[in-house]
């Protein structure tokens, strides 16, 4: 089983246990050769309808890297090979056997795919289904590298772009194509009909500590990392498209989920001098690492934030305990906006807004509101 995007390695698909790299194929496209209506999407279980066949000819099924959402919102992942967006496919030839016409076929990541393909994106956005609000009328397509130049991209398009263009050196080479990076683009994408737009301002508050900056990060993508400073608008959506990923590549119930970090981060042990860890870089997805308090000592105060904090707020907020739904937190962003049922519109946002937002939408004495405040306060992120 082959795939068109990369896998960084980090493990956090399990590739040695029972985990994602099995789970069913929800809601990707598919099509079956020489038979007329074969060609949809697979439904919940990862499953065809049932097709009448002859026996002995041989057939095609084939998956696409695109998915199908309930709410008629599709959500495409591409490659980009010179000029062209090239979608990611996976073919399997199979022949019906025996004297029935009937065959009942089934889509299955299988535990030997490690890779963002096809399988991965179809099967955990099945996953994450109950909780995706996407804009029925937006036809996602998240494109896999730097476009060529004077090229452009469709409205709707979110680019994961290379970190060194250009270079020959393999940890940069082929970055673009690694599966968090893909998801993590693909967070952005579906943040647009979660919330809407928050303030885009990567140019706040900056420290000279290099724990808390972007000087570690090398080659494009250096405006924000996941250890710096920014706004907390910033730092909002960059950690809220990190939980993207991280619901895409762990299952939501594992204690323990694993976050497959891109760029450069520098360590705390690593401040006098010490090179700065390359990536990829397995982090703990939901361990609260408290960057902004404890290593920051809370730079700029309530306007700023740390995406690596935000990260850990929402895994803990939406996958543990008294959880709040995708759809809920959405809500919570666009009250502390002002937009109220309406999406954010380059608002920026604040503990405050977002404590009073979530009094809201959850209510002041439900556990949801409690379990937001607590997990804000463990990880820092409630000023």
């Amino acid at each position: 089983m082959t795939s068109d995007f990369l896998d960084a390695g980090g493990g956090e698909d399990y590739l040695t246990v029972p985990g994602l790299a099995s789970s069913r194929v929800a809601f990707a496209k598919y099509s079956i050769s020489g038979i007329a209506g074969a060609d949809g999407y697979l439904d919940v279980e990862g499953c065809t309808p049932y097709f009448s066949m002859c026996p002995g000819v041989a057939r095609t099924f084939s998956l696409t890297s695109e998915v199908g959402l309930s709410n008629g919102a599709k959500i495409k992942v591409y490659r980009r090979e010179g000029n062209i967006d090239v979608m990611g496919t996976w073919g399997m030839g199979f022949t019906p056997w025996g004297s029935t016409s009937e065959i009942f076929l089934t889509a299955n990541g299988g535990a030997t795919d490690s890779r963002f393909g096809p399988t991965l994106v179809a099967g955990q956005i099945g996953v994450i289904a109950d909780d995706i609000v996407a804009d029925p009328a937006a036809d996602y397509r998240i494109v896999s590298s730097v476009p060529s130049a004077g090229g452009s991209y469709a409205s709707g398009t979110y680019v994961a772009l290379q970190a060194t263009p250009g270079s020959t050196n393999p940890q940069d080479v082929d970055d673009s194509r690694w599966k968090t990076v893909i998801a993590h683009e693909l967070g952005h994408a579906l943040s647009r009909g979660w919330y809407g737009n928050l303030q885009l301002d990567y140019s706040g508050d900056v420290p000279s500590n290099p724990l808390c900056n972007t000087s570690n990060v090398t080659g494009a993508g250096t405006s924000h990392s996941l250890q710096s400073v920014e706004f907390v608008s910033i730092a909002v959506n960059e950690g809220f498209a990190h939980h993207v990923a991280n619901r895409l590549m762990n299952n939501w119930w594992n204690p323990s989920p694993i976050f497959n970090y891109y760029k450069e981060v520098r360590f705390s042990w690593q401040a006098g001098g010490t090179p700065p860890t390359s990536p990829p870089i397995s982090l703990p997805a939901a361990a609260y690492a408290r960057w902004h308090k404890d290593i920051c000592s809370d730079t700029a105060g309530g306007t700023a934030g740390v995406e690596w904090d935000w990260m850990n707020f929402f895994w803990v907020v939406n996958d543990t305990g008294s959880w709040s739904t995708i759809q809920q937190i959405g809500n919570i962003f666009r009250r502390a906006c002002g937009t109220y049922p309406g999406q954010c519109n380059s608002q920026a946002v604040n503990w405050t807004g977002i404590d009073l937002g979530s009094q809201a939408e959850l209510g002041f004495l439900s556990s949801q509101y409690s379990q937001v405040i607590s997990t804000g306060q463990s990880a820092g992120v409630n000023h």
